[in-house]
């Protein structure tokens, strides 16, 4: 390479390039060697600009280092969506408006604050450990604002059609899953344990006696954190077509043995994508104590199904849901009334 034609020569005999910082701002170099000052601006040229993709996953990665595997599987939903939206975009270039606007259309979509603060959350530690890092020059989240009037109650039940979509799925697979989830409102580590020896196909009947937790990526099953979680759950006739006939009845796709976290959270998120509705397990879960609600369970029978240590946590699902009933019938009698005027 002719190193000379690639800059200026100056008077003195000296060769003349530039370089452009991070900042975009043009500095002048010059060096006796063409070929020493084509190396030295190399090195003096601003890196390519992190995408925030890059930032979001890199963080991602050295946060997950210091947190459980639920706090962990907390943040990989808002990393995926913030990439979707932003991923190829520069770090540099997210603005507070930007984020604000972003944080507003999900309150507009009934996003309840505590979801919307998550996302919020996700956002402020990845953009401030990029800024201890260097990686960028400031924070974006500290001028960006929470949206008013967020939705406070909670939406722990899946729609109806995400419910119908479920009971549709039993051919997918993790739809079985779904189904036992819905039939029995068992936890998710609960499920992901369970052996053919723990379930009593004739009455009916599940043994919970332990759960699948992870460390951090490691299928490891232990016995459930109270003594109320070691229960026997009745489920209805209608579960018994999807109950596998593997063991444990939920493997990992690959080893056949319990599944991974990584494994689980990748084959949920197809799951999810092939009944076209995002739900959660824990969802599921609440829907099942809705139904026992509608259905007049009491609130003790319940609270054996659902394997709460207190009954005072099942008697706030009930709370809950008999208010909510209470709003909705207050809605239908002031839309009646305004109809008369």
């Amino acid at each position: 390479m002719n190193y000379a034609k690639l800059f200026t020569r100056r008077k003195d005999g000296t060769y003349q390039g530039k370089y452009k910082d991070a900042a975009g701002k043009w500095h002048t170099v010059c060096a006796a060697d063409p070929k020493a000052l084509y190396h030295k601006l190399e090195k003096l040229k601003a890196p390519p600009a992190l995408s925030f993709k890059e930032m979001l996953e890199a963080w991602q990665e050295e946060h997950d280092k210091q947190l459980g595997y639920k706090a962990q599987e907390s943040y990989q939903t808002p990393v995926r969506r913030l990439c979707e939206e932003w991923g190829d975009l520069p770090a540099e270039e997210i603005t507070p408006a930007m984020i604000t606007e972003y944080l507003a259309s999900m309150g507009a979509k009934r996003y309840s604050r505590r979801t919307v603060q998550l996302y919020m959350t996700t956002l402020h530690l990845a953009f401030h450990w990029a800024v201890i890092r260097g990686d960028i020059r400031q924070d974006p989240t500290r001028a960006a604002s929470m949206p008013r009037g967020l939705n406070t109650t909670r939406r722990d039940v899946p729609e109806d059609a995400a419910l119908a979509a479920v009971l549709a799925s039993g051919e997918f697979p993790l739809g079985p899953l779904a189904i036992l989830l819905y039939y029995t409102g068992l936890r998710r580590g609960e499920a992901l344990a369970l052996r053919q020896a723990d379930v009593d196909r004739k009455n009916r009947v599940i043994h919970v006696r332990k759960s699948l937790t992870w460390t951090p990526n490691e299928p490891v099953v232990k016995l459930p954190k109270t003594e109320a979680g070691c229960r026997d759950v009745h489920f209805p006739a209608e579960l018994l077509p999807f109950l596998p006939s593997t063991d444990p009845l939920f493997p990992d796709h690959q080893t056949g043995e319990y599944m991974t976290l990584n494994h689980f959270v990748a084959d949920w998120r197809v799951y999810c994508a092939q009944i076209g509705h995002e739900i959660t397990c824990h969802q599921l879960r609440h829907y099942y104590a809705t139904a026992m609600y509608e259905a007049d369970v009491p609130v003790l029978a319940a609270q054996a199904q659902l394997g709460h240590k207190n009954a005072s946590t099942t008697m706030n699902i009930y709370t809950h849901l008999r208010n909510q009933k209470r709003e909705e019938a207050n809605a239908m009698i002031d839309a009646y009334f305004a109809a008369k005027k």
